[in-house]
């Protein structure tokens, strides 16, 4: 019997939610999601974060919490449907149609396919190291950008 490695016993397995499997998504998902979320209308942006500046905004995101990321998707919901099936589509592989059309799904299930991605992406952890990795960055640009003396 073929002993498990260490790093194989961190990935987080596929999760079955109401018939569709939820996967991890290699680098290269990541990188579609965020050039997605970077192409969000200015209109999604305002309805989500109402009268926030940028800097607000960038502060809210690396300090937002699972509640903080559930009223975002709740916002998201209620202003931005159909953009945000889209990206569950393109992140889950579960097809378009099937989200709006599958009584299985649901508003409850979509919520329950969320969490997974959630889980299964440990964009918990994500979420941590760039919130360390943001503030570093920014400073060590800015004072790669300063005049020196």
């Amino acid at each position: 019997m073929m002993k498990k490695r260490s790093v194989s016993l961190s990935v987080p397995e596929p999760r079955k939610v109401r018939g569709y499997v939820i996967k991890r998504l290699p680098l290269g998902g990541y990188l579609r999601m965020t050039e997605k979320l970077a192409g969000a209308s200015e209109e999604i942006i305002r309805a989500c974060f109402p009268g926030k500046s940028a800097a607000e905004l960038l502060n809210e995101m690396q300090t937002i919490t699972d509640k903080g990321a559930l009223t975002l998707l709740t916002r998201l919901l209620t202003t931005a449907p159909t953009y945000l099936l889209e990206l569950v589509a393109d992140l889950t592989d579960i097809p378009y149609d099937d989200l709006l059309e599958d009584q299985n799904i649901g508003a409850d299930g979509l919520m329950e396919i969320l969490r997974a991605f959630w889980e299964v992406n440990d964009l918990k952890n994500v979420k941590a190291a760039m919130t360390a990795f943001l503030p570093q960055a920014i400073n060590n640009g800015s004072r790669a950008s300063s005049p020196q003396d």
